[in-house]
């Protein structure tokens, strides 16, 4: 059977007539001889994806048409050259490189390699948004609200939020940085491209706070950096794991405020003290500084019991006040030391930073308690002052000095000094020789020293009395007297004033 056909293939605007073929039994050898016939055609060495270097040989209204070698001239799009004001930034006889992106019956489509790479970029980036893949890029400049970041020569914008973990105090301070990006948004065909290095940070800081966790215990020493400070310490980031430094562990001597040892952004090295659970999956972590520090009591301690030294009080309590003798070292002024009068509370009679002089009572270098006395550093009354010797212990029928410290419904409070330390006493209404209608207030005033007689001492609780002294005086004068008398001749008793006349009665 024989077959004719008219077929005619353009090229550079000629019409070339094709063969006519008539019963081709040999299609490959029809072939290869229609590939020598047509020079236009392309030889097997080029490919869609090779990257060819050129001379541009031709420029029309939408081509540029490029030789580099082939069989046919390759062709570019004219707005690939194309600048903003519509100028052409290329001319004939430029060498090129390019790209070809397509072979189609002899055509060989070509496009800058610029071109191709910002494409690939677009797919790139739209990739890394929708898969969460970090891109590198460099920070450029700063702008409204953020930074100017560039990957791979593709603008895009990381908002002042986004560029690390602690708040941006300086923007300026992060131009220049080449740092991994999230892809947060991409819109328009790349025109819009937001990201993030905040989001990657978390990811990093997770991951290592899980680490330390995991190892993190009792007893270990870590470095931190200071992140934040309190009115009750300091908050010290150990790479992605908080700790905290309680005022009370940031020293061995009183610390009022974080300022006074730390800064934030310092960098410091603590003890873990404590690692516990909390809610949600927290840690509790507790830090020290002070226990990385040796104690003023291991070091230089030069104090002894007896001595008189200045101290400043740090704090009241109920019971007494704490004075810091030394940078770590303090000592406790219970309320029965600070006055040979009754207090009710140590704001009485001292207050917060207060320079006292004080007597070291007692040290327990075991458990770091000293025990230290207001009154007996001042000294003892005038009027109370004892004779030495061992003072006598408290019993019935015991004459002693007393001062008064405090008034109440049913008697009056007072002081008994005994050696070094002072017992409270009740003397009742009944027991002063006045009636309940007396004033008791004005008849005894406060720190008034009285010569009292101790009656009872059961349980603990001393009671005295005038009115017991002033009839025990009356007793010995009368046997006094009754000794006398018997020197007297019988008979001879003598008079009433005679009898009286020794006696000595109280004023009242």
């Amino acid at each position: 059977m024989t077959e004719t056909k008219d077929t005619t293939q353009k090229t550079d605007g000629a019409a070339v007539e094709a063969p006519v073929t008539q019963d081709t039994p040999n299609t490959e050898e029809s072939f290869a001889e229609m590939f020598e016939k047509n020079p236009e055609m392309p030889d097997d060495s080029h490919h869609v994806g090779d990257v060819v270097k050129g001379v541009v040989v031709n420029v029309t209204r939408s081509s540029l048409f490029i030789d580099f070698g082939a069989k046919s001239e390759g062709v570019v799009p004219r707005e690939e050259f194309t600048a903003k004001d519509g100028s052409l930034k290329i001319s004939i006889g430029d060498n090129v490189e390019l790209q070809i992106v397509d072979i189609d019956h002899g055509t060989i489509s070509l496009s800058s390699t610029m071109t191709i790479r910002r494409e690939k970029l677009m797919e790139q980036l739209a990739d890394a948004k929708e898969n969460n893949i970090p891109l590198y890029g460099t920070v450029t400049a700063t702008n409204k609200g953020g930074f100017e970041v560039l990957i791979d020569g593709v603008r895009a914008f990381c908002p002042f939020s986004q560029i690390d973990l602690r708040h941006v105090d300086n923007p300026e301070e992060y131009v220049g940085l080449k740092a991994p990006f999230r892809v947060i948004e991409y819109s328009n065909g790349g025109r819009r491209v937001v990201v993030s290095r905040k989001s990657l940070l978390k990811e990093e800081a997770k991951k290592k706070a899980k680490e330390l966790l995991d190892k993190l215990e009792a007893g270990m020493d870590v470095d931190g950096e200071v992140v934040r400070l309190a009115e009750f310490g300091a908050f010290v980031d150990l790479g992605g794991v908080e700790g905290m430094i309680h005022l009370s562990e940031m020293a061995h001597h009183h610390i009022a405020k974080a300022e006074e040892v730390l800064h934030v952004g310092q960098t410091v090295r603590t003890r873990v003290l404590k690692v516990e659970p909390m809610k949600k999956g927290r840690m509790r972590i507790a830090l020290s500084l002070r226990a990385l520090e040796k104690s003023p009591w291991e070091t230089d301690f030069s104090f002894a019991e007896g001595a008189v030294v200045q101290g400043k009080v740090m704090r009241l309590a109920d019971f007494g006040a704490f004075v810091e003798l030394a940078p770590g070292v303090e000592g406790l002024i219970h309320l029965s030391e600070m006055a040979f009068k009754r207090i009710n509370h140590p704001k009485d009679v001292l207050e917060q930073g207060q320079d006292v002089e004080v007597k070291v009572m007692s040290i327990d270098r075991d458990r770091r308690r000293i025990a230290l006395s207001l009154r007996e550093a001042q000294g003892l009354p005038p009027e109370m002052a004892q004779s030495g010797g061992r003072p006598e212990r408290l019993r019935p029928g015991l004459r002693v000095n007393a001062m008064v410290t405090e008034h109440a419904p049913f008697g009056i409070w007072v002081s008994i000094i005994q050696g070094t330390r002072s017992v409270q006493a009740l003397l009742p209404n009944e027991e002063t020789g006045f009636g309940r209608d007396h004033d008791m207030k004005a008849e005894f005033p406060e720190e008034k020293v009285l010569e009292v007689m101790v009656v009872n001492t059961d349980r603990n609780r001393v009671r005295v009395s005038i009115k017991a002294l002033t009839e025990a005086e009356e007793r010995k004068e009368m046997e006094k007297y009754m000794k006398q008398d018997k020197a007297l001749k019988p008979g001879k008793m003598g008079t009433l004033g005679d009898l009286l006349g020794g006696i000595k009665l109280d004023k009242n």
